[in-house]
C-alpha cells in the first residue's frame, strides 16, 4: 500500500479546492475507527469525501 506522504496531500488540497468549493457539508459519517466519510454538496454535484488515517494505509479518497 502507498503511503500519503506531503506530496499526495498537497495534491489532494489542490483537486479539493479547485473541484469542490464552495461545498455545503451535509453528512459526515464515522465508518471505524480510523475512516470518516463526509458528503460534499456543491452547485454542480454531490461526493463523498473518505479520509482514513490508519497508521499502515492511511488514504484520502473522493467520489
Amino acid at each position: 500500500m502507498q503511503p500519503v506522504d506531503y506530496t499526495t496531500l498537497i495534491a489532494s488540497c489542490s483537486e479539493l479546492c479547485a473541484k469542490w468549493l464552495p461545498a455545503r457539508l451535509e453528512q459526515v459519517y464515522q465508518r471505524d475507527r480510523f475512516t470518516i466519510s463526509i458528503a460534499l454538496r456543491t452547485l454542480k454535484k454531490r461526493g463523498w469525501l473518505d479520509i482514513s488515517w490508519h497508521p499502515q494505509g492511511a488514504r484520502i479518497c473522493i467520489s
